[in-house]
């Protein structure tokens, strides 16, 4: 007689829980409900011509930051001494394909100096040449306004 009442009561628990599952998503189809149908809008695909906005973050092959869109990752590489460049986001047009294979990104420096679009430190040195331009301290003229 025991075993038969805690089968009871095992099946009333399981009931009870049952029924509180079935109101909480009830309740939850309800305020989905209440939303309307402008959240469904927002789950829209890209369609060609539209302009998407990209964040990004350059890395060295060390995993630390050289340019950045996100003020939180540069904030945290300026605390901690690196030297990193922030930029503006990058505004591109779906399904376009650029006419360069190079694509040019304005920057700003640490002192909120606008630096124009980078190009190669040593743009001088034949690709032939294998040296390391930073040993020689080369920079292209007009970089900075």
């Amino acid at each position: 007689m025991g075993t038969k009442k805690q089968e009871e009561k095992s099946k009333k628990l399981w009931i009870k829980v049952l029924a509180v599952g079935l109101c909480v998503v009830v309740a939850a189809m309800m305020v989905i409900s209440a939303m309307g149908s402008s959240w469904i809008s927002s789950l829209a695909v890209v369609k060609p011509g539209d302009v998407a906005v990209v964040d990004y973050t350059l890395n060295d092959a060390h995993g630390n930051p050289l340019v950045t869109t996100d003020a939180q990752v540069y904030k945290q590489a300026l605390g901690s001494g690196s030297n990193i460049l922030y930029s503006k986001q990058l505004t591109v047009t779906a399904n376009q394909s650029a006419a360069s294979s190079v694509y040019p990104v304005q920057v700003y420096s640490e002192g909120n100096r606008l630096v124009h679009p980078v190009r190669p430190v040593c743009e001088r040195i034949r690709c032939d040449q294998q040296r390391d331009c930073r040993d020689e301290g080369k920079r292209p003229e007009n970089d900075l306004p």
